[in-house]
């Protein structure tokens, strides 16, 4: 399978609710990684050194962005990482935000789980039913 095609399939599982808005998904930190780099690559590429002043500030928007989410788990995973482990969560009763929080934060214990904000409980029943199994997503 292609990059893309991953890619269109981990967005597939995280899809919002098409009924709401056709467009609307949840974007994993690592699927906005891998945007801004793409897009901080093609206008390298482009050469195009002369910007308006809210081109400007989009560059901005993304330095600033990039400098925050490389420093989180998202730069250590792939399309294929994101897809195994959405497939591994399918079995448990987790909202698309509870997953992809778990997705994002890449939680190694107990007690990161623990710490996680959660609205409902549901997270705090998917350690119990684990018991502290291994965290390797």
């Amino acid at each position: 399978m292609s990059e893309r095609g991953l890619q269109r399939g981990v967005r597939s599982v995280l899809r919002a609710d098409p009924r709401k808005d056709a467009n609307a998904a949840l974007l994993s930190n690592f699927e906005v990684f891998q945007l801004l780099t793409d897009l901080k690559q093609q206008r390298k590429d482009s050469g195009k050194h002369k910007q308006s002043s809210g081109q400007q500030n989009l560059n901005t928007i993304m330095y600033e962005t990039l400098k925050y989410i490389s420093k989180t788990p998202c730069r250590f995973q792939s399309p294929e990482i994101v897809r195994d482990f959405l497939i591994a969560m399918k079995g448990h009763k987790l909202t698309k935000a509870e997953k992809l929080q778990l997705l994002n934060h890449r939680p190694m214990s107990a007690v990161e789980i623990q710490l996680l904000p959660s609205p409902d409980s549901v997270l705090r029943q998917f350690l119990k039913d684990n018991n502290k199994s291994s965290m390797t997503f």
